[in-house]
């Protein structure tokens, strides 16, 4: 871990450059350009929102939220960790041509995706804040969170980013399963649906996923003003298994990364 997190630390300085040429391959390569990055998350949050509002009849919850400003807080950061894993995963079989350098450092680029993800993210959270504000819904002192919530997302992805793009090298069908995964976990993560609705048997599941300590999150700084950190048990647990996960994905990482080339 002292080797990748050394050898990270002395290459930061290329990850500004190469965030931006990512963005710019991502993105301003297509001829509606960046806008790419806004209209599909967009398209997607229009169409969950229009089947659940009216094929579901979701209005209003039992405390009495908007369901769409609900939806859209919770869907924003998902939007950013489906976006972020299908980038990462992949991300070492897409720059193979760096990883052939033997001076290149490859840790560095399912970083860079993250990064790249994460400046759209900031964007649609920006439209997100605008938008609660035109429905009445005003800025409180929870949106100061932010910030918090973002480090917290940013470091589960490149946790998981380094775990899963150092593994899909050597085995291929994880980018293929990848899809099937994400799609259940936004049905299994109480993100289109409220985690109140489960009996209190099933309730310590959904806590005990990592992904719902960030949606809900969102959904507490934006909507209710609430302090994230009054569940110091849920925050904890949250930092124990992403910092395990961590640690786990650099000594995955650095023990696979002088075979990649020969795979690649």
């Amino acid at each position: 871990m002292s080797i990748f997190i050394h050898a990270f630390w002395k290459d930061r300085g290329r990850i500004p450059g190469m965030v931006w040429w990512d963005f710019k391959k991502r993105y301003l390569s297509s001829f509606i350009g960046v806008a790419w990055g806004f209209i599909q998350p967009a398209l997607s949050l229009l169409i969950i929102g229009l089947a659940m509002r009216f094929g579901l009849r979701m209005g209003t919850l039992s405390d009495g939220t908007p369901y769409t400003p609900w939806l859209i807080c919770g869907m924003i950061p998902w939007l950013f960790i489906s976006e972020t894993l299908h980038a990462s995963t992949g991300s070492l079989l897409e720059y193979d041509y760096l990883i052939k350098k033997t001076t290149f450092n490859a840790s560095l680029i399912p970083f860079v995706k993250v990064l790249t993800g994460l400046m759209v993210h900031i964007v649609m959270v920006s439209g997100t804040g605008l938008y609660l504000w035109l429905t009445g819904i005003l800025p409180g002192i929870g949106w100061l969170q932010l910030p918090y919530l973002l480090i917290s997302a940013t470091t589960l992805m490149s946790a998981l980013g380094w775990l899963l793009s150092a593994a899909n090298v050597f085995i291929r069908d994880i980018g293929s399963a990848l899809g099937l995964l994400i799609t259940l976990m936004l049905w299994v993560t109480p993100i289109l649906w409220p985690a109140d609705v489960l009996s209190p048997g099933l309730k310590p599941v959904a806590w005990l996923n990592p992904f719902y300590h960030i949606t809900d999150g969102y959904r507490k700084a934006l909507l209710h003003n609430e302090w994230i950190f009054s569940d110091m048990t849920g925050t904890l647990y949250f930092w124990l298994v992403t910092l395990t996960l961590l640690s786990a994905s650099m000594l995955v990482f650095r023990r696979l990364n002088n075979h990649f080339a020969d795979v690649i």
